[in-house]
C-alpha cells in the first residue's frame, strides 16, 4: 500500500513541476543535467586507459641468432601467449558547468595469442572484457565493455614500432536522481574505434640497462544509441555527440636487468614517464528531451596536459613462462587516476 502511494505521489508530483515549470529545462535543472554525460566521459577514458594497457603487453619479437657460417636463424619459441587482469580508478574535478567530480573504477581480463614472422616482426590478437562504474552527483552508470584488437611489433633499422588497431563495443545502464520526480533508470549501446602507435629507439647504457626515448599516439573515436531513461510514466531521451579523443606522449623509459632466482634468467624493471597532450572537444555533450522539450547538455572541461608515470616488472620463470605485473598513474590539472595489470606469458 505504502509503494503504490509512494508511486502515485512521484507520477503527480512529475504532472505537477512540468505544469508549472512550463519547460523540460526547469526539469532538468533540478539536478545536474550534465551528469547523462557520464556515458561519453566512460567510454572515453574506458579506450584511453585500454590502449595503454595493451601497448604494455606488446613485447618486441626474439633477435634471430646466427649458425656457424653466418645465416640467421629464427628463434624456437616463435608463438606466445598472454592473459592481464587489470584494474584501477581515475577521478576528473568538476569545474563552473559541472560542479560535481566525476569518478570511475574499472577491472577486466585481457588476452593475446602473437606469432613471429621473421626476426624483426610479430602480429598478434587480443581479446578484453572490462565493467566498469561511473559516478557524479545523483547519478551513476555501469560500462560492461568488450574489446577486440590487432596488434604488432616491428624493428625498422635501429627503431621500434607497436601498433593496434581495435573496436570496443559497450553495453550500457544509468540510474539518476531528479528532486521530487525520483530516480531513473536506463540503457543504451555505443561503440568505439582506437588506434595506438609507438615509436622508440633503445640506447643500451651497460650490459644490465637500456635507456629508450619514445613518442606514442592514441586515437579514439566513440559513436553512442539513444539513451532512453524511464521516469513514472515518462521517459527522458538523451543523445550524444560523437566523440574523438587525440593523446600524443613524449617520454623515456629506463629498463634495469637483476637476478631474484639463482639459477633463473634476468628479471626487467622498467620505468617510463611521460608528458601527455590531449586534443579533444574538451566537454562530453548531447542534448536531453523530457515531455517534448530539448536542452543541451555538456561535461566539465578536459584539460589538454597530464603527465604519466609507469612500472613494469618482467619475470622469466621455467619452462617458458613469464610473470608481467605494470601499474601506471596519471596526473593533471584535472584529473588522477592508477591502473594496473598482472598476468602471464607463455612462449611456444
Amino acid at each position: 500500500m505504502k509503494s503504490n502511494i509512494t508511486s502515485l505521489w512521484r507520477r503527480l508530483s512529475a504532472v505537477a513541476v512540468v505544469a508549472v515549470a512550463g519547460t523540460a529545462g526547469s526539469v532538468h535543472a533540478m539536478t545536474p543535467a550534465s551528469s547523462v554525460t557520464l556515458v561519453p566521459m566512460s567510454v572515453l577514458d574506458g579506450t584511453s586507459y585500454h590502449l595503454d594497457t595493451l601497448r604494455s603487453r606488446i613485447h618486441m619479437p626474439t633477435p634471430c641468432s646466427s649458425d656457424k657460417i653466418g645465416n640467421k636463424v629464427m628463434p624456437e619459441e616463435r608463438d606466445s601467449f598472454w592473459m592481464s587482469y587489470v584494474g584501477g580508478y581515475n577521478r576528473f574535478a568538476g569545474d563552473a558547468a559541472h560542479p560535481a567530480d566525476y569518478a570511475r573504477s574499472f577491472q577486466g581480463l585481457l588476452l593475446g595469442l602473437d606469432r613471429q614472422l621473421c626476426c624483426n616482426s610479430l602480429v598478434g590478437i587480443a581479446f578484453g572484457y572490462e565493467e566498469s562504474i561511473s559516478r557524479t552527483a545523483g547519478a551513476r552508470m555501469d560500462n560492461d565493455t568488450y574489446f577486440i584488437d590487432m596488434y604488432a611489433a616491428m624493428r625498422t633499422g635501429c627503431w621500434n614500432h607497436r601498433m593496434s588497431v581495435g573496436v570496443g563495443i559497450h553495453d550500457i545502464s544509468t540510474g539518476r536522481g531528479f528532486d521530487w520526480l525520483g530516480s531513473t533508470s536506463g540503457g543504451a549501446d555505443a561503440h568505439s574505434i582506437n588506434l595506438g602507435y609507438e615509436l622508440s629507439r633503445d640506447y643500451r647504457i651497460n650490459e644490465r640497462t637500456v635507456a629508450t626515448p619514445f613518442m606514442m599516439i592514441n586515437y579514439g573515436f566513440s559513436h553512442y544509441d539513444s539513451l532512453h531513461e524511464s521516469i513514472g510514466p515518462h521517459e527522458i531521451a538523451s543523445s550524444f555527440d560523437d566523440q574523438n579523443l587525440l593523446q600524443i606522449g613524449i617520454g623515456g623509459r629506463m629498463a634495469c636487468d637483476f637476478n631474484i632466482v639463482s639459477g633463473w634468467e634476468d628479471a626487467t624493471l622498467t620505468t617510463s614517464l611521460a608528458g601527455v597532450v590531449e586534443f579533444s572537444e574538451h566537454r562530453a555533450s548531447g542534448k536531453q528531451t523530457f515531455m517534448g522539450e530539448s536542452s543541451r547538455v555538456s561535461s566539465m572541461k578536459r584539460e589538454p596536459f597530464y603527465g604519466q608515470l609507469g612500472f613494469d616488472l618482467s619475470m622469466p620463470m621455467p619452462n617458458d613462462w613469464v610473470v608481467q605485473a605494470g601499474v601506471f598513474g596519471r596526473l593533471g590539472p584535472d584529473r588522477a587516476g592508477v591502473a594496473g595489470n598482472v598476468g602471464l606469458q607463455c612462449d611456444f
